[in-house]
């Protein structure tokens, strides 16, 4: 993470019209999938757990539309995977590893970050500038940017997967998806002058710091 929030000329929506369908193919996600995106390492830390379990519960919901999760980022593997056949999320997982994020924010329709601490997790910033509905934590300072219903939703608890199932089940509708989507650009176009992120990321270091 920086400290200089994101680049809204390499972060934006058009990354969906050249990544989209090519990335989708490339991992066997369906076209018609609400695609939940995961980045960051350390994946216990950040929440990746809670979001693998919710995406178990999603996918055993019947008639339910198909959900599934982009991981990008560094971890322990074979533990999370593990963890995601246990919870019935092997299928609608997928490990990319370490990578440029901006082919996998393409083919994503929200992001998913349920951290248990981060004082402002720049990803949030990266997927709001993308269009993409932001997840999340209240332990993620990058929540207070966030106005629930609007441009995504924050849950109190990061260890929450049922909560978390309910937030990104919400998204299947696709205008509420397409209204949240509209407002994520918005509001991370409102930020994008380096002072602002500077601004608000000194300022939630300080609530952080219980300053």
């Amino acid at each position: 993470e920086t400290d200089n929030g994101a680049d809204p000329q390499r972060f934006h929506p058009g990354l969906a019209g050249r990544h989209r369908a090519k990335v989708r193919a490339e991992l066997d996600i369906p076209d018609e999938a609400l695609v939940a995106a995961f980045v960051g390492t350390g994946w216990r830390r950040k929440g990746l757990y809670t979001l693998l379990e919710a995406l178990g519960s999603l996918s055993r919901k019947a008639g339910a539309a198909p959900v599934y999760g982009i991981v990008v980022g560094k971890g322990r593997l074979r533990r999370a995977r593990a963890f995601a056949a246990r919870h019935g999320a092997a299928d609608v997982v997928r490990f990319v590893g370490l990578a440029a994020p901006e082919p996998y924010y393409g083919a994503s329709d929200l992001l998913a970050l349920p951290s248990f601490f981060d004082p402002c997790a720049n990803v949030t910033l990266e997927a709001l500038a993308c269009g993409l509905p932001v997840i999340t934590s209240v332990t993620n300072g990058a929540h207070e940017l966030i106005t629930p219903g609007r441009e995504g939703f924050y849950i109190q608890d990061p260890a929450d997967a049922t909560e978390l199932a309910k937030r990104i089940e919400y998204f299947t509708e696709p205008r509420r998806l397409s209204e949240a989507s509209r407002a994520a650009r918005e509001l991370a176009l409102g930020h994008t002058l380096g002072r602002q992120y500077g601004e608000i990321i000194e300022a939630l270091k300080e609530v952080a710091r219980g300053g």
